[in-house]
């Protein structure tokens, strides 16, 4: 589970929550991790027991690549050492994430499509049978 206690900046802390909602993060750990922000860094992120600390640079990022900065230190806080291998982690869950967010999106256009294409249909037979 992540916990943004540390975070300071409200645009940060809106945009890793919402990182953590759509890519479902907390579901891939059972750890208690707090998320700090820190402008002391000189890295954009980083990952000490099971804290993850985050510079304030990192706003200015968009959500997607949040989450897999966050998904890379989660690697690394699960054992994963190597860096290529974190970040395959990383990546695999996102594109899985991504996958399945865009089979609903979709799903949900494409029934939404049927129902006016159907509303359309039932017009087109109303109006014949009024002629």
């Amino acid at each position: 589970m992540f916990h943004l206690k540390g975070v300071r900046s409200e645009k940060l802390g809106c945009k890793v929550e919402r990182a953590i909602q759509r890519y479902d993060l907390n579901a891939l750990t059972d750890l208690e991790i707090e998320i700090i922000e820190d402008e002391n860094l000189p890295r954009l992120f980083g990952s000490r027991g099971t804290t993850i600390y985050i510079k304030s640079l990192a706003q200015s990022s968009s959500v997607e690549l949040l989450a897999l900065m966050l998904l890379h230190e989660l690697a690394h806080l699960k054992g994963i050492r190597g860096q290529r291998e974190a970040m395959n982690f990383a990546y695999g869950h996102l594109k899985l994430s991504l996958l399945k967010r865009l089979k609903l999106e979709a799903e949900l256009f494409l029934s939404e499509a049927f129902r006016v294409r159907g509303e359309i249909d039932r017009g087109a037979e109303r109006a014949m049978e009024s002629w």
